[in-house]
């Protein structure tokens, strides 16, 4: 779907170069979903790119780096691994803007089954705004019908505690894309551990395993990813620093740092730094900070786009159980 998407894409530009919302819109689907921009269609790109999105609050806060910590209900998107480390069942909810009017929602369920064990399941949806459609007829582009693009996933996640230091888990998703009238689908398999030691917990995760996905007349590989993450706690675990290496099938590798620090048993602030980000846009920071009160909590996430602007994105998280 990517690179048809991309042709469209390119076909607008030509059309709409004065559109300077449109242009916005271009540049941050370049940049933020499409790595190596809009030039990379005779390379290749994978499809599905909307699978990179950090569409949780807490984790974006922290520049992606959440593979090692991965402890609530968001964990089967980012580690299926810890789901098993959830004492009691969660829900969480997030969504709003992204990028010029990209919509975009989050919602996810995880409960323990047993002692050792752990159920999840999760829906990611992504949502362009209305772009105005032109087809090409000799050297003239004549208005048709306006489009969007949907894309979704839906997660079904499953997680093991081997030991009190050894967790792995597994996610098997359903994917589905849209394009004007055309669609797609695709199934992908996400594998994730955690080894946790004495103040540090280890991580590996390969997400997005599945045959090409194929859309119209083209067939794109997934976005086959590879994250090794750290997290290390200090302060009688008051404080965390995290790391998550990631390295894209079709791009380079990124670095995500981030911070977590529990104020009080209501208060959390975080920090964060994404080296893509950075590379791509100038900026690769991000804040945020998370409210508990009783069984809800609220999370808040600041990222800066540098031009593009700056999102906020807000987590709702319920706990079930005492």
């Amino acid at each position: 779907m990517v690179v048809a998407l991309l042709r469209r894409l390119e076909e607008l530009e030509k059309k709409l170069y004065e559109d300077k919302k449109m242009k916005r819109l271009l540049l941050g689907l370049a940049i933020l979903v499409i790595p190596q921009g809009l030039w990379a269609v005779s390379k290749g790109v994978c499809g599905a790119q909307f699978l990179k999105i950090d569409p949780v609050a807490r984790p974006a806060s922290m520049g992606g780096a959440f593979s090692a910590l991965a402890d609530d209900a968001s964990a089967g998107y980012y580690n299926p691994a810890g789901l098993a480390q959830l004492r009691m069942a969660e829900a969480i909810t997030c969504g709003g803007l992204w990028i010029d009017e990209t919509r975009y929602g989050f919602i996810g369920y995880s409960a323990p089954i047993s002692r050792d064990n752990a159920l999840g399941v999760s829906a990611l949806y992504l949502q362009t705004p209305k772009m105005s459609g032109y087809d090409e007829k000799g050297k003239d582009y004549w208005k048709t019908e306006d489009f969007d693009a949907k894309d979704l996933a839906v997660s079904f996640s499953y997680s093991q505690r081997f030991s009190p230091r050894n967790y792995f888990g597994l996610s098997a998703k359903w994917i589905s894309q849209q394009i004007e009238k055309e669609k797609t689908s695709n199934f992908a398999i996400d594998a994730g551990q955690i080894y946790k030691m004495d103040g540090l917990s280890l991580a590996v995760v390969v997400a997005n395993i599945g045959p090409k996905i194929k859309f119209i007349r083209e067939e794109d590989k997934m976005p086959l990813t590879l994250k090794l993450g750290a997290v290390y706690r200090l302060m009688d675990e008051d404080a965390k620093l995290l790391l998550d290496l990631v390295k894209p099938l079709d791009n380079n590798w990124k670095v995500c740092l981030g911070t977590e620090w529990q104020i009080n048993r209501n208060l959390t602030l975080r920090g964060g730094y994404n080296s893509q980000v950075f590379s791509d846009l100038g900026i690769g920071v991000s804040l945020g900070a998370g409210l508990k009160l009783g069984t809800f909590q609220l999370d808040y996430a600041y990222i800066p786009y540098n031009e593009l602007g700056d999102t906020h994105r807000l987590s709702f998280t319920t706990h079930f159980g005492k």
